[in-house]
């Protein structure tokens, strides 16, 4: 079992059912040294370095090694899974995250990702377009 730390779409608890098919609870996290940008005519954001700034976001723990590869899947070849040093109400402790790949640089905006709009308007087709996805899935 491992930790995750996430900060875009799968911070949101139905859209990480849709993805894993688990319902999991989270904890507000925070990770240094990097920061959150929106992806150029995409709903889902960018993790990148950068010295200065803090991703806010949630951690799961707990995620066994079928939900990783759910999310794996989910992720796709434009992000990077790494270990980063998360920050909790708890203290610290290690999660994977799933940072910008750097070969997609050009597909990130130089604005950070808004995710008050991404509930309000793109979370539930998100979801359920993810739970299609899945039980297709799950059913070959």
């Amino acid at each position: 079992m491992v930790n995750v730390f996430a900060y875009g779409s799968l911070m949101f608890s139905d859209v990480l059912f849709a993805v894993t098919g688990a319902w999991m609870r989270s904890e507000s996290a925070a990770v240094r040294g990097h920061c959150v940008y929106a992806v150029k005519g995409k709903s889902y954001p960018a993790l990148l370095r950068l010295p200065a700034g803090v991703a806010q976001g949630r951690l799961y723990r707990g995620i066994s090694a079928a939900q990783l590869k759910r999310l794996d899947a989910f992720e796709g070849t434009w992000y990077v899974r790494r270990r980063v040093h998360v920050l909790t109400a708890q203290g610290r402790t290690v999660a994977f995250a799933y940072a910008w790949h750097p070969a997609q640089r050009n597909r990130v905006a130089p604005a950070g990702w808004d995710d008050q709009a991404f509930a309000a308007y793109r979370r539930r087709r998100f979801a359920a377009y993810w739970r299609r996805r899945r039980r297709r899935s799950v059913s070959r």
